[in-house]
């Protein structure tokens, strides 16, 4: 889905298609947080596409890359000051982090897998409702229960 068609459907389920009350750049920023929010749930279920790897060097730090969320447990690596480096220096290795999309302008596509694009807008037309002051809890629950995601917070086998 590209992000045109989520704010479109985002505008017509909030019944502001003549753009009155919400300019896209508001949806837009909906869109985003929604897109934050989906990605940080797929982390919370393990899923595993929000899974990433990075090549570190022996001997030299690298950047965090974008979208970098967490690492995954057991990594053998220093966060320092925005910087990631391999623990012990000198071993060339492979690290596995948690992902979470970055933001995203009208001209780009979604950046999740399509079945996961449906909560976004879902999400940014709770956003959009709450500012308008609308009890959203009724499409908050249909919303919940239409993704598949668990009720009760993080599932045991997750919780530190």
């Amino acid at each position: 889905m590209n992000v045109q068609t989520a704010v479109a459907a985002v505008r017509h389920r909030i019944n502001d298609v003549q753009k009155i009350v919400y300019p896209d750049d508001e949806l837009l920023a909906y869109v985003n947080m929604a897109i934050n929010t989906v990605g940080v749930n797929m982390i919370l279920a393990n899923n595993p596409w929000s899974v990433r790897e990075l090549d570190l060097s022996p001997y030299a730090s690298k950047d965090l890359p974008d979208g970098f969320h967490s690492l995954l447990q057991g990594q053998q690596c220093v966060l320092s000051g925005g910087k990631i480096s391999p623990n012990p220096v000198g071993s060339s290795q492979k690290i596995r982090y948690f992902w979470v999309p970055g933001p995203v302008t009208f001209l780009d596509g979604i950046p999740l897998p399509e079945p996961y694009c449906t909560n976004v807008v879902n999400i940014a037309t709770e956003l959009a409702g709450m500012r308008t002051g609308h009890d959203v809890s009724q499409e908050h629950a249909l919303h919940i229960a239409m993704s598949g995601i668990p009720q009760g917070g993080v599932p045991a086998d997750v919780q530190e």
